[in-house]
């Protein structure tokens, strides 16, 4: 009997591993988005060439608009891995499982291992969360520091002192060197419950240690590039701060997480409203500070600062999965609710199916055009989802409902897995500089260089020289004029400013649509 359940258990773990790799790994090849993937992979790679760790380059200029901790991070993957697509992201895949094992770990902490399970599953499966573990940036390293600090000081203990105790301090510093100025609204969301329930770490002085040996690389980073390249340069952090506190390009209404967040973790947001009021209602211990203060606070701190972008929200995904799994709880008992739920879900099920109706009419009808790969996953996912959402039945209980949306979910995130519209995101790019094998091999061996511009670039311009450059293998990151070039030297050049320098004093050697404005040129 007991080695029947131990295989039992094995065979569950293995069947969850396995499920994660099409998640992973994908058939299609990987690309970069320009913006800001494309940006912090530049940086990095700045880092390695150059051999200058303390600045954030940009062509060759120390520019601190942002901290440096996750160039650090990606540079440290590249040089251990080597320069691929692959190395760049390893960094946001590992902080993304450890973001998994730690809402696991909340979860069972306070609800017990079905809920942990479910709540893992959940966030997993968020379109917003695969979407990001995909992807070169600062916010799952965020998001994972975050959840260290959360779970240290839910286990932080008055009489055993000790780990958790210096991780509760510790994890802010390290925040502040991977997104800046960001981890203070975390930090601010978390006193509530620090003052309420876990005082007596103000006094810990495992505490304060971990909390003065956090900040201590932040501090050192800051001090040493003011002595190495001035105050004014690095005020920039500063200056950033206050540019996207006040009104910018990003700048969106009070209400924008209200409709975006709900939007980007559908169905589970529907499912943890009813433990959210549920929690407000009955909890009284960490929980309700926890899993309904602490995110209510951040939501509410993140709405009032002005820049408001999708992937703030995902410092909420957690909680929300942790909620929703909950709910499978609930709805055992709670049949009116579970009811009302699924007949809500059952017609947003009725939306989608007239959504993807409606998309094949106009692409029958020569209304839409779209690369045909993408229509057909896009309409996959559509009818996947609708199907589903409709066919759920109220009477079966909260597990088994569960079930069928987490391996509707699961089909659905592996068909945009290997789709490639988590993994290659711009095909068009990478196919254009991969489709010409001569020029790409004379541009395999030479340094290659980008010539600065006569006048300003726009944003889509300025995205593909990034994109370009990072599929460069031997890139000068520094601008240069025409007259700085040699004979035979090789650089990027901007079509129209090649009619600004005498005839014949450059050839182009490689050009393609969907790279213009940029054209490949050799100095004669």
């Amino acid at each position: 009997m007991r080695d029947g359940r131990v295989k039992r258990s094995f065979s569950k773990e293995w069947l969850s591993l396995l499920s994660i790799v099409p998640l992973i790994f994908s058939i299609r090849p990987r690309s970069f988005m320009a913006h800001d993937e494309g940006y912090y992979i530049l940086q990095a790679r700045a880092i390695l060439d150059s051999g200058n760790w303390l600045a954030p380059m940009s062509w060759g200029a120390p520019v601190f608009d942002r901290t440096i901790g996750a160039q650090w991070i990606i540079a440290s993957s590249q040089k251990i891995f080597g320069y691929t697509s692959w190395s760049s992201h390893i960094p946001s895949l590992i902080f993304g499982l450890i973001s998994l094992c730690l809402t696991y770990l909340l979860s069972k902490r306070y609800f017990g291992v079905q809920v942990a399970s479910i709540s893992a599953a959940i966030l997993f499966l968020s379109p917003i969360f695969l979407d990001h573990i995909h992807l070169a940036t600062q916010d799952i390293p965020l998001l994972a520091i975050e959840l260290v600090g959360i779970y240290s000081i839910t286990k932080a203990e008055k009489e055993k002192p000790g780990v958790f105790h210096v991780i509760s301090g510790m994890w802010m510093g390290i925040g502040f060197l991977i997104k800046g100025f960001m981890i203070f609204l975390p930090a601010i969301a978390i006193v509530p419950f620090v003052l309420w329930r876990k005082r007596y770490l103000l006094a810990s002085r495992l505490f304060l240690i971990g909390f003065v040996a956090g900040w201590l690389p932040a501090f050192a980073w800051i001090a040493f590039s003011i002595n190495e390249y001035g105050y004014t340069v690095v005020s920039n952090l500063f200056n950033k701060l206050l540019y996207l506190s006040g009104e910018n390009i990003f700048a969106k209404g009070p209400f924008y997480y209200m409709w975006n967040i709900p939007l980007f973790t559908l169905p589970w947001f529907i499912f943890a409203i009813h433990p959210f009021v549920y929690g407000i209602r009955n909890w009284r211990d960490d929980r309700l500070f926890v899993f309904i203060g602490y995110p209510l606070l951040l939501a509410f701190l993140l709405s009032c600062f002005k820049t408001k972008t999708t992937y703030y929200g995902l410092q909420l995904t957690p909680y929300i999965s942790i909620l929703a799994a909950y709910s499978a709880v609930l709805l055992t008992t709670h049949h009116a609710v579970r009811r009302r739920v699924i007949g809500f879900i059952k017609i947003l099920g009725i939306c989608l199916f007239l959504g993807a109706v409606t998309l094949l009419l106009t692409r029958l009808n020569s209304l839409l055009v779209v690369d045909t790969n993408i229509f057909v996953l896009i309409l996959f996912v559509l009818l996947t989802l609708s199907i589903t959402w409709i066919l759920l039945d109220w009477r079966e209980s909260g597990y088994r409902i569960f079930a069928r949306l987490i391996l509707c979910q699961w089909v659905v995130m592996v068909a945009l897995t290997q789709g490639g519209l988590l993994t290659d995101r711009n095909p068009q790019i990478r196919n254009a500089l991969s489709s010409n094998y001569d020029v790409m091999q004379i541009v395999k061996d030479q340094r290659v260089s980008f010539v600065k511009t006569s006048s300003g670039l726009e944003a889509s311009d300025s995205k593909k020289r990034i994109l370009i450059a990072l599929a460069m293998k031997n890139l000068n990151h520094s601008l240069i004029s025409n007259e700085g070039m040699s004979e035979g030297d090789l650089a990027w050049i901007n079509e129209r400013d090649i009619h600004l320098l005498p005839p014949g004093d450059l050839s182009v050697l490689y050009s393609n649509d969907d790279l213009l404005p940029w054209v490949l040129v050799a100095k004669n």
